[in-house]
């Protein structure tokens, strides 16, 4: 399957910020660029840099004025759906050193808060007959509701309110598997892994900006 991808982004900005940008789809196994655009203006510096794992790239930028960014990718994908029930569990005393961080509450995904609720819920199952069971529960009771969250919404959050987005269901998962000694990473459409969303965040601030426009749009592309 081929799809295409168009990023847009727009901010404000009164004074000089540093920013971060994680926009770009990499190719990887199972997912291959065909063809790309990336432009952000013209900043006074600009830098990429390897994102988490060395997954994806992240863009470094400084600029003290009005900010564009667009992106457009034609993307390749063969991903087979896996059944995930049929995954076997890896106990934590064999994972290797660069997944056990991903056993790890992190600032979105507090998995020792749920550590008490997947063993009462889920305690009868294990490893992927788990994971599929946490999915479907999510499924069943969550409602998905545009605009229900912000960037401080955690899988707490979530829990208790049972609505959210994508984001928010991904995360409300990674916590139970988590708290189930199951190593989960957050990957955001394949274009970067990290903890959670604040390691995979498409736009970071440090100083004041405002956002005037974002629009992401993925396509099935035409044969």
């Amino acid at each position: 399957m081929i799809v295409d991808i168009d990023v847009r982004l727009a901010c404000d900005i009164s004074q000089p910020v540093d920013l971060i940008l994680q926009v770009r789809a990499p190719s990887f196994a199972d997912q291959n660029v065909l063809s790309e655009t990336f432009d952000v203006g013209k900043p006074e510096q600009l830098a990429d840099i390897a994102a988490e794992a060395g997954l994806g790239s992240r863009t470094l930028l400084r600029t003290s004025e009005y900010f564009p960014c667009s992106y457009a990718a034609k993307v390749e994908i063969d991903r087979p759906s896996l059944d995930v029930s049929a995954l076997d569990k890896v106990p934590p005393h064999l994972l290797s050193g660069d997944v056990v961080r991903y056993l790890m509450p992190s600032r979105y995904c507090p998995s020792d808060e749920f550590q008490s609720f997947v063993a009462a819920e889920f305690g009868h199952l294990d490893a992927g007959h788990r994971v599929a069971a946490m999915r479907d529960w999510i499924f069943e009771r969550f409602a998905y509701v545009p605009g229900s969250s912000n960037a401080q919404t955690t899988a707490i959050d979530t829990f208790v309110q049972r609505q959210g987005v994508c984001r928010d269901y991904a995360h409300v998962l990674i916590t139970l598997a988590r708290a189930s000694a199951m190593p989960v990473a957050s990957q955001i459409v394949r274009i970067g892994v990290g903890m959670d969303a604040a390691e995979v965040a498409f736009l970071s601030s440090f100083g004041p900006i405002s956002l005037i426009d974002k629009s992401v749009n993925v396509t099935i592309a035409e044969a």
